[in-house]
């Protein structure tokens, strides 16, 4: 392999790896909450987001944990999942 082509692919392998992580950093980050009903069974819900950080998304979960008063909820639980993932396609969370 010639020193240029060495060069244009290690140049390649750079530029690649620099926009995959510039675009995890940019991520926006959603809150989905799993429910668990006794008339509806288990149901995924998208809540909130988009959020510019995790720390963001994370500091609205708690008013979304836990059982609903005077309803047929008995499980309710928040997740903070990157915009890019849903939870309820085959192989999500």
């Amino acid at each position: 392999m010639t020193r240029l082509a060495r060069r244009a692919l290690l140049l390649v392998a750079l530029s690649l790896l620099t926009s995959a992580a510039t675009a995890y950093a940019e991520c926006a980050w959603v809150m989905w909450v799993q429910t668990i009903s006794r008339s509806k069974g288990e149901y995924w819900r998208l809540t909130e987001g988009p959020f510019k950080s995790l720390e963001t998304c994370k500091v609205l979960t708690e008013m979304y944990w836990g059982p609903i008063p005077d309803t047929d909820v008995t499980y309710r639980r928040p997740f903070c999942l990157p915009d890019t993932i849903d939870p309820r396609e085959k192989g999500g969370r």
